[in-house]
């Protein structure tokens, strides 16, 4: 944590292995609701921005999720920032494949599952689906997950 105001709270039950955290300026905040499970995850805040997880989400191996792209794009005439930093948000029941990247302004619904290396650069506020791909796009409906093998 670097900088004033920060906050990363953790609610009941939350495991991690080797997860990173970063909030860099002013009033950062990540929450993480109940039963999360994190598996080396980098989370990133900066910016006066938020990640907020819900409840029962699962992430695997090697995933980031990232409010800011770390540097300024700018418009070559005017010097107006392009790409400024936006929060997350991320919904309860959420499944996280291996080496996703999830990127600034990204609002997932609940019960979502999300391919292994899939890029989401845009919300989907669809539940019971699964998206996949570069960029993430809806690949299939009416599903759900379990941590039981059935």
């Amino acid at each position: 944590m670097k900088g004033n105001n920060n906050t990363f709270a953790v609610d009941k039950n939350y495991r991690t292995f080797r997860t990173n955290v970063i909030l860099h300026g002013e009033g950062q905040r990540i929450t993480v609701g109940k039963g999360a499970h994190f598996g080396n995850v980098g989370l990133n805040a900066q910016e006066n921005t938020s990640i907020e997880i819900g409840d029962d989400a699962l992430f695997s191996y090697q995933t980031e999720i990232r409010t800011t792209d770390a540097h300024s794009v700018l418009d070559y005439t005017t010097k107006e920032r392009l790409n400024p930093a936006k929060s997350i948000k991320i919904g309860n029941h959420v499944w996280i494949g291996m080496q996703t990247i999830i990127s600034k302004g990204v609002v997932l619904a609940d019960d979502i599952i999300v391919g292994a290396k899939a890029m989401v650069v845009k919300s989907v506020n669809q539940s019971h689906v699964m998206i996949a791909g570069v960029p993430a796009k809806i690949m299939k409906e009416n599903v759900t997950w379990s941590l039981d093998r059935k």
